[in-house]
């Protein structure tokens, strides 16, 4: 199996959490810097998939390249900075565990940061520059080819394949044996009750960030921010961000250990993806 972008764990992992995003706050909000419990929220997996920075190595990668084949049929393709606001991947893995967080945008998505708001802005003005004959260059006449498949082909030329399928599965497996430890499960109902205390009927974290009221608004409303502190504060006096990560990494260790020649051949295809876009970018 080819190796591709490593967007799919994250897909998997909302589905698994099975929370009924709410659509992002308005983007005039900045979001609060991440806090030292999310920067430390580390979980073995995380190493075997790429990283927000590690993805923009990739595609700043394949952007020279591509500037280079449209250069050569006489087309312009301006090349997009690299942002170094990328925020930690596992942020929001439990819900919203931070109160600056949860007292602004309660259960809506905050804004992408400044620096990611600006590289998606210039992407999307790149586009929209681009004349009729300047996209079939770029992407070909159906969006498969074009110079970006000749990039994207050239930088995974001399990477080894491996199966990010396991990691998906591993990723859906591990969380859900994560949910149901003993531990995390006292844990959570400490919690629930807890939120009962404050009016708040929630099951877990998982339900209160899924409760389909929050979606109905595109501004979080009072009973959110409610809501969403209340839950923040109850993860805090039950320890149970530390009780379910502490599960989580027992049961993805426990996966590693039994899936290892998967592992192994997932690492050495991210690690030399990222060489051969190194060698692109700092030749």
């Amino acid at each position: 199996m080819q190796p591709h972008r490593y967007s799919g764990t994250l897909l998997v992992l909302a589905a698994v959490v099975g929370c009924s995003a709410a659509p992002p706050s308005p983007r005039s909000s900045t979001v609060p810097a991440p806090s030292a419990e999310v920067r430390n929220l580390v979980l073995p997996l995380d190493r075997y998939e790429l990283s927000p920075s590690d993805t923009q190595v990739i595609e700043s990668a394949e952007d020279v390249i591509v500037r280079r084949c449209m250069a050569a049929q006489g087309f312009s393709w301006p090349l997009l900075p690299r942002s170094g606001d990328t925020e930690p991947v596992n942020r929001r893995r439990y819900g919203v565990v931070e109160l600056s967080v949860a007292r602004r945008f309660g259960y809506h998505l905050p804004p992408d940061a400044p620096e990611t708001a600006h590289r998606r802005a210039l992407a999307e003005t790149r586009e929209d520059a681009l004349r009729p004959a300047g996209k079939r260059a770029a992407y070909s006449e159906h969006g498969r080819g074009g110079c970006w498949n000749k990039a994207h082909a050239q930088l995974l030329e001399n990477v080894p394949t491996s199966n990010h399928d396991v990691l998906n599965r591993v990723v859906v497996a591990s969380f859900d044996t994560a949910r149901h430890d003993k531990a995390v499960a006292r844990t959570l109902s400490a919690w629930s009750a807890c939120m009962r205390r404050s009016g708040h009927h929630y099951a877990d974290p998982l339900a209160a960030a899924g409760d389909g009221r929050w979606a109905r608004s595109a501004r979080p409303t009072a009973e959110e921010l409610r809501t969403a502190v209340a839950d923040v504060r109850c993860k805090q006096k039950t320890l149970l961000v530390r009780v379910w990560a502490n599960a989580e990494e027992r049961a993805q260790r426990t996966a590693v250990h039994e899936h290892r020649k998967d592992f192994n051949a997932l690492m050495r295809t991210k690690t030399s993806w990222l060489a051969s876009a190194h060698e692109v970018l700092d030749p």
